[in-house]
């Protein structure tokens, strides 16, 4: 099963760049195992668990992130409810950790929960994880952004783009997986 692992793992590389690490990170198969890993490791974790599932069908945003991160802890963290469109409801345990970050400062394996606007005038609640974060541009890896319930790890946006994209509330959070 290995060299399995080895060929997904150069096939997502080319996608993302920054998975070209994970060969040499640990897999997390339990909690004590996950614990043991460094936040970049865990960060490469869920974007190469999301990134598996480009072109496949996701279903809608906030499932689909749980089930990524369902999956990279080996089912040792639940990503909580929402609270609001752009926020999530607290997390007592310790393991979904929320920050305030300017969307230029957010790091590859972050989950962004936003607001965005509908043509309408409306909001969309949208959640994408962060495939990578440079040069002024974000890659999402995200599911039904088209509404198409499509997972997609290729779409690139610049950061005024995302700002431009928000809702009139400008709302949007972030959040990492300790």
């Amino acid at each position: 099963m290995r060299p399995v692992i080895v060929l997904m793992v150069v096939a997502l590389a080319q996608a993302l760049p920054c998975l070209s690490a994970i060969a040499d990170t640990p897999t997390a198969a339990s909690a004590t195992a996950w614990h043991k890993l460094t936040q970049q490791q865990r960060n490469l974790r869920i974007i190469s668990a999301g990134a598996a599932d480009n072109g496949k069908s996701g279903g809608q945003c906030k499932v689909w992130v749980r089930d990524v991160i369902s999956r990279a802890t080996s089912m040792h963290v639940t990503v909580p409810s929402n609270q609001t469109n752009s926020r999530w409801a607290p997390e007592t345990i310790g393991h979904v950790v929320g920050r305030s970050a300017r969307i230029e400062n957010v790091k590859a394996g972050e989950i962004v929960q936003m607001e965005l606007k509908a043509a309408s005038g409306g909001i969309i609640p949208h959640t994408a994880i962060v495939g990578s974060n440079q040069n002024g541009s974000i890659t999402w890896l995200e599911s039904n952004y088209k509404g198409d319930e499509k997972v997609t790890a290729t779409r690139v946006q610049s950061h005024a783009d995302f700002y431009k994209s928000l809702s009139s509330s400008g709302s949007y959070s972030v959040y990492y997986i300790n």
